[in-house]
């Protein structure tokens, strides 16, 4: 069972993810949810383990500098945080990283690198720092099957793979894929304002429940009165508000979940 560092999060996972699992963290544009998949290898690699980061709209070293703002006392294993760099190719930039993608526009070429990664190490914690990226470069037919591709592998070897995906406009059928199809847990990060003033998180799906021994509520503990604004409806569902302190997500008003629709 691998945590994502968030104990709240980790509570409505049902402990965590069970290794040879996937999850995406389904994120409204203008949301800045990357911090999950970077606090989800830094707990992995706390713990002793391994993790990798696939990088295709910043750069490693930036995800370095995250990983060590959680815990400023904390130096990366060089052999412990790997990286498959899309993103230096993509720029024209020289990378330093042992694994990079040659040709970040070839869906052939990412699968074959991230295939081949996951056939030779143990099993790992392994983030798609963007999805969307990936998909915006390579097409949402092709990365979707390739994710099918990546994540039965996963499952043989016992990785646990963590996606980051931006809702962008695509086509309903990538949405429907990517909520209710590909992954094996689907978590909605959202905001609510123009200018988003609350963030929140919450389980859209999740398929290990039964498997874990453990149920997992679906239904909020209160609901709340919401301004008319642009913001989401209430539904059955629980979500959490949180915010950001330096790169450690914090939950707050941890007693007032809050049901909203996703997006």
């Amino acid at each position: 069972m691998i945590k994502t560092g968030i104990p709240k999060m980790d509570e409505l996972l049902a402990g965590g993810i069970p290794e040879g699992n996937s999850l995406a963290y389904y994120i409204q544009p203008g949301v800045d949810g990357g911090i999950f998949g970077i606090q989800t290898i830094y707990n992995t690699l706390k713990n002793g383990g391994t993790g990798v980061f696939i990088v295709s709209s910043t750069s490693p070293d930036d995800i370095r500098d995250h990983v060590r703002e959680i815990n400023r006392c904390y130096e990366p294993d060089k052999d412990r945080l790997l990286f498959v760099d899309g993103y230096n190719p993509l720029i024209g930039a020289q990378s330093k990283e042992k694994y990079v993608i040659s040709n970040p526009y070839n869906i052939e070429d990412i699968s074959n690198t991230i295939m081949n990664l996951l056939k030779k190490l143990p099993p790992s914690t392994i983030v798609f720092g963007s999805l969307s990226t990936i998909m915006d470069l390579c097409g949402e037919k092709e990365t979707i099957e390739a994710v099918k591709t990546w994540n039965n592998m996963a499952k043989l070897r016992r990785h646990v793979l963590v996606y980051n995906f931006t809702a962008w406009s695509y086509s309903p059928e990538t949405l429907d894929q990517v909520k209710n199809r590909l992954f094996n847990a689907v978590i909605t990060i959202g905001g609510i304002g123009h200018v988003i003033f609350s963030q929140y998180f919450g389980i859209l799906k999740l398929d290990w429940k039964n498997e874990t021994g453990q149920t997992v509520s679906f239904e909020p503990e209160c609901s709340a009165d919401l301004p008319e604004m642009d913001a989401p409806s209430p539904k059955a569902g629980s979500y959490l508000e949180y915010e950001i302190e330096g790169a450690n997500v914090r939950i707050v008003g941890e007693n007032n979940m809050i049901g909203f629709s996703s997006f």
